[in-house]
């Protein structure tokens, strides 16, 4: 230990003597690397205590710094714990530097020996490595050159992004990544997510990023925390086509982490490609008479006694948009209803029972898939249900001649990761008099147009 300056937290790497058949774990006979180096070179590292800062040893911030939060008129409201980047550390640790930086280079030869760099050289990268896959990586653009790997069932071949790309010049920064925040104010919607991390491609250039690229914490490049989106990009001319249509899809994603609720997007058909509507139509004649038992009475004039609604759920959040959906549906009535939102009245309605359908496009067609409880539902899926007529109407068959439309609205909103699926549906299926529209759900109506038949002369 004292030979080799081992630390807490070290993971060392050696050669074993063959257990004993009492033995546990195998003795280590002599250590190969430490940390993944030389172990040459963790003896020389210097001590945390002696490290400095600007002159300032570090122990007094305990690899953490407190910055300020300043209210509008300057008063201080509190400090907020932050950790320098290792990079930090290493550019301003004065005459510690070459020490430091010997532990995370590795000569160019591919040896175990190590050799210090310029400062320059170990803060200044021209590559980014994907970390994670979402919608930052793969709308509008899918990032990376692509590379066939195999062929499918179907003798297709398959192909695969390659995670680096070459950017325009760029650099570390200063602080560190609080990762975890979300333990800290106990709101899962706003996990900090690292999308790209700086490194170097290849084996031409060793340094500390190339050994540690997926260390999210230090190396960022792209983030998002919440409706917050962060970017490394434009340090220098951003050139390169791979980065220029990164940067066109963080702006996107950007403006999509705007914690925008859910919402139902109505659509003539049963395809995700189908036009986006605001009306549906049921024609009536006021001549046509007919009995049903399900509604249990006349339906004076109406050719169907069911209107089918397609709609396609829509949730653009970075966070949450592979989480269930919570839906709830309503008619707007002039008053009694179950709910009531300002001045305006809603009664709860259902779907006409095994009418609610997933639906699929296929090479042979569109496959209706049942689903089981028509309030859960699959982000950017398709779906179809029918709804009668009798509860668009509340009950007044006769309303065709007197009201001429009704309007079927969608509340919907995404399960927080906080909350089990019980307890959203708790909340949404409340059947308090009057509410505030709280900011996660959407309340989109869709107008039902009753159109008059006319005998043709």
């Amino acid at each position: 230990i004292r030979k080799f300056n081992l630390k807490t937290g070290d993971v060392i790497s050696g050669k074993t003597r063959k257990n004993n058949p009492n033995d546990k774990f195998g003795a280590l006979l002599y250590i190969e690397n430490i940390n993944g180096y030389a172990p040459e070179a963790a003896a020389r590292r210097p001590n945390f205590e002696d490290l400095t800062l600007d002159g300032v040893p570090l122990t007094k911030y305990k690899s953490e710094y407190d910055r300020r939060f300043r209210t509008d008129n300057g008063v201080s409201s509190g400090t907020e714990k932050i950790g320098f980047t290792n990079q930090a550390i290493i550019r301003w640790n004065g005459s510690n530097y070459g020490d430091i930086a010997a532990e995370f280079t590795r000569s160019t030869d591919g040896s175990n020996r190590y050799t210090t760099k310029p400062v320059t050289d170990e803060r200044q990268f021209y590559s980014v490595k994907r970390l994670n896959r979402g919608q930052v990586t793969e709308y509008p653009f899918r990032i990376g050159s692509m590379t066939q790997n195999g062929w499918d069932k179907d003798g297709n071949p398959l192909y695969y992004a390659n995670e680096y790309i070459t950017t325009a010049q760029t650099h570390t920064q200063w602080y560190q990544l609080n990762l975890e925040t979300d333990y800290n104010d106990e709101n899962y919607d706003d996990d900090v997510v690292v999308w790209y991390t700086l490194t170097e491609p290849g084996t031409s250039k060793l340094n500390y990023h190339k050994l540690d690229s997926d260390d999210a914490r230090n190396n960022y490049y792209i983030f998002n925390k919440g409706n917050i989106t962060y970017t490394g990009a434009g340090h220098y001319w951003i050139d390169g086509d791979e980065e220029k249509k990164l940067f066109v899809n963080t702006l996107v994603a950007s403006y999509n982490a705007g914690k925008h609720a859910p919402y139902a997007a109505y659509k003539n058909n049963d395809t995700r490609l189908a036009t986006d509507i605001t009306s549906t139509y049921i024609p009536y004649d006021v001549t046509f008479s007919q009995t049903t038992a399900e509604d249990g009475g006349n339906e004076d004039g109406w050719i169907q006694d069911t209107v089918t609604v397609y709609f396609k759920t829509v949730n653009n959040n970075l966070q949450d948009n592979l989480r269930p959906l919570i839906a709830k549906y309503y008619v707007e009535v002039p008053t009694g209803g179950d709910i009531v939102i300002g001045t305006t009245h809603y009664k709860v309605i259902t779907p006409v029972a095994n009418s609610v359908k997933m639906c699929t496009a296929t090479s042979s067609g569109i496959v209706y898939t049942d689903v089981a409880d028509a309030q859960v539902l699959e982000n950017g899926r398709v779906y179809k249900m029918d709804f009668r007529v009798s509860d668009l109407m509340n009950g007044d068959l006769q309303g065709v001649n007197t009201r001429y439309h009704a309007k079927i609205y969608t509340r919907m909103r995404s399960q927080s990761a906080n909350k089990t699926l019980e307890q959203e549906l708790a909340e949404i299926n409340a059947t308090d008099t009057t509410i505030t529209l709280p900011a996660n759900d959407s309340l989109k109506p869709l107008n039902v147009n009753f159109t008059q038949l006319y005998d043709l002369k």
